[in-house]
């Protein structure tokens, strides 16, 4: 199960994003507002590059602090939350 709420009033949150697949590599952007995320199963582990904005996740016990221009943050395929600022970012899923 995956949970993904918004953090501001339902009528002002705002979410894009785009996907492309290449020889078993997935490269997304995603903007949104404030949100709050649950990732219960992870299929493939992740690269985020954060662009703008800042956040947290939290997997196996452990907090990682992410924000733009700071560095990227590689999530295992493990489940985990996260909650982020006004955020736009680079995401690459490793096959």
């Amino acid at each position: 199960m995956h949970t993904y709420d918004s953090l501001i009033a339902q009528s002002e949150f705002m979410h894009q994003s785009s996907f492309v697949h290449i020889n078993g590599l997935t490269i997304g952007s995603v903007a949104s507002t404030p949100i709050r995320v649950e990732l219960k199963k992870v299929n493939m582990p992740m690269l985020l590059i954060p662009l703008s904005g800042f956040g947290s996740y939290q997997m196996a016990g452990e907090k990682l602090l992410w924000r733009a221009g700071d560095k990227a943050v590689f999530l295992p395929s493990e489940a985990f939350t996260g909650e982020s600022s006004v955020r736009a970012s680079l995401a690459i899923f490793i096959n």
